[in-house]
């Protein structure tokens, strides 16, 4: 159905059911089927709301995700339809501002039914506007464990008393799931919580594998790095999540890679040495010389030690993004790639740099590097022999590759 079609039409009973579904799961469905058989609707929307910015790298979920997840979640049901006005949306949209909204297309013969649960219903005088939000819809509370249906009609009657408008208590089976346990659910097994369908685009998709606690990764560095340091950061992990996903790489883990890629470039030389020590890096003289190169290392020691990061994929990418090493993983190539590449960097070149990506990461890899040696050359700076080692590799198989392709060719 066309979104401006969703709330017309004569004598309709549609039923509202908002959320971040950040993931939907199944007590969201439970949800919508218990007031379609208790109110007898037409039709049930489900209304994504936006997620701000610095919330969604937190759970790793794009709006298109979001909606993604619902659609496989509600394939199926020809009474279910999502309203997708507000989900790419980084400002709070009140409910009343959304119910308003729709009523501009809604018939006047209709009636909208707000489906919220009881434990939202305990908080309800707490939103913006009750009074306006119980004169624009009806409320149609689900129950759930920890609420009473005395306490419920309770409550009911003092907020109908304060507000006006109707509340109705619909007397169904408890479900309890929420979206936080959702989200450290283990998608490699089979879950009566999630839509199949569902579990297997959140697991293909890399999202909610982050159990590290990255606000407080971005308290550190917004205390620490400076206003246009934080902003190439923040480029690198958007950049490092597309890069994931066009070579389909853990979107999760490039993504923290790339946040704590530079948690250690604020710090002196010899704390760098130091905390690269302390890691384990082996010191060499170009390093001793240029300590600046192993910010990486010692902010894998910070990542390790500070953030208690215990994926060892990910300590590499970020020890390795300055200056690589023989055996390069499709993290430690994306790390390093999205670093050079992120929307806020501008040198000369860039722009063919980019126009790579549809080559293959190893290609752009090889000219990324090729960049960077060039780059140390031009401001006369200590090249790290590893660079060059690795360079050389990258061109020795790429010209086996061309001599294999050419004799075969000929064959």
């Amino acid at each position: 159905m066309n979104k401006n079609q969703l709330y017309k039409g004569k004598n309709k009973k549609i039923g509202i059911l908002g959320g971040t579904f950040n993931p939907v799961h199944n007590g969201h469905i439970h949800m919508a089927k218990c007031a379609m058989e208790k109110l007898g609707l037409d039709r049930v929307v489900f209304m994504a709301a936006g997620i701000p910015p610095h919330k969604m790298l937190a759970f790793n979920t794009s709006p298109e995700d979001r909606i993604n997840m619902l659609k496989l979640a509600i394939r199926g049901n020809d009474q279910f339809f999502i309203d997708d006005f507000e989900a790419g949306s980084a400002e709070k949209a009140y409910s009343y501002i959304s119910l308003e909204r729709i009523h501009e297309s809604l018939n006047e013969s209709s009636a909208l039914y707000f489906i919220i649960g009881a434990d939202s219903l305990m908080q309800l005088d707490k939103w913006k506007r009750p009074e306006k939000l119980l004169s624009l819809c009806t409320f149609a509370v689900i129950p759930r464990d920890g609420y009473t249906k005395v306490q419920c009609e309770e409550k009911i009657d003092e907020l109908t008393k304060e507000y006006g408008g109707e509340i109705l208590y619909l007397d169904c089976e408890k479900y309890n799931m929420s979206s936080t346990v959702a989200r450290d659910y283990d998608y490699d097994e089979t879950s009566s919580n999630l839509d199949e369908n569902v579990a297997e685009y959140i697991r293909l998709n890399g999202l909610y594998s982050n159990h590290y606690d990255t606000e407080e990764i971005e308290k550190y560095l917004k205390a620490n790095l400076s206003k246009k340091r934080l902003e190439h950061v923040y480029g690198t992990v958007k950049c490092a999540g597309d890069l994931a996903k066009a070579y389909g790489a853990n979107i999760q883990k490039a993504k923290l890679a790339a946040l704590l890629h530079d948690c250690a470039k604020h710090m002196s030389n010899e704390e760098i040495l130091f905390l690269s020590q302390e890691y384990g890096f082996e010191i060499d003289e170009i390093y001793q010389l240029q300590p600046e190169l192993l910010h990486g290392a010692a902010g894998a020691y910070i990542s390790k030690n500070v953030f208690s990061v215990d994926d060892q994929e990910i300590l590499d990418a970020i020890s390795y993004h300055t200056v690589p090493r023989l055996e390069m993983s499709k993290l430690d190539k994306i790390i390093c790639v999205a670093d050079l590449l992120e929307e806020t960097r501008e040198y000369p070149g860039i722009d063919k740099l980019r126009k790579l990506q549809d080559k293959g990461l190893d290609i752009l890899f090889e000219k990324v590097l090729e960049r960077v040696i060039i780059h140390v050359v031009e401001r006369n700076q200590l090249l790290h022999t590893n660079s060059v080692v690795v360079y050389n590799n990258l061109l020795k198989e790429k010209r086996k590759s061309d001599k294999l392709k050419q004799t075969q060719g000929e064959e």
